[in-house]
């Protein structure tokens, strides 16, 4: 396998795939740093950089499909820890500011 490895790398996949035939039908294999650092990819808006809270400018995975005429939803990187706590005591189970207040003191949270 290691003697063929040059052979199908999807580095030279491309140059591969350029030489193929007419009426036979294939597409290149990519691999997560083959999408990130292609134009193709990167002018449809497949890949999107967002600000990070701790790790600055984050490359990932932007919405598809995209449709005309709408704006797409935002995308953010997944929450850090802690960070939704207060929105879930208050929203999804009632607490107040003093209720939480009070478990932090307590070392509850």
């Amino acid at each position: 396998m290691a003697a063929h490895n040059d052979r199908y790398s999807p580095r030279c996949f491309r140059t591969q795939l350029d030489a193929v035939e007419p009426g036979i039908y294939a597409t290149a294999l990519c691999g997560v740093k083959d999408i990130v650092d292609d134009p193709h990819y990167a002018a449809r808006g497949t890949i999107a950089t967002i600000e990070h809270p701790r790790l600055g400018p984050l490359r990932m995975q932007g919405v598809v499909p995209h449709m005309a005429g709408t704006p797409g939803p935002q995308i953010r990187p997944a929450p850090t820890l802690g960070e939704d706590t207060d929105d879930v005591l208050r929203e999804l189970l009632g607490l107040t500011d003093r209720n939480t207040a009070s478990m932090r003191a307590d070392g509850v949270i």
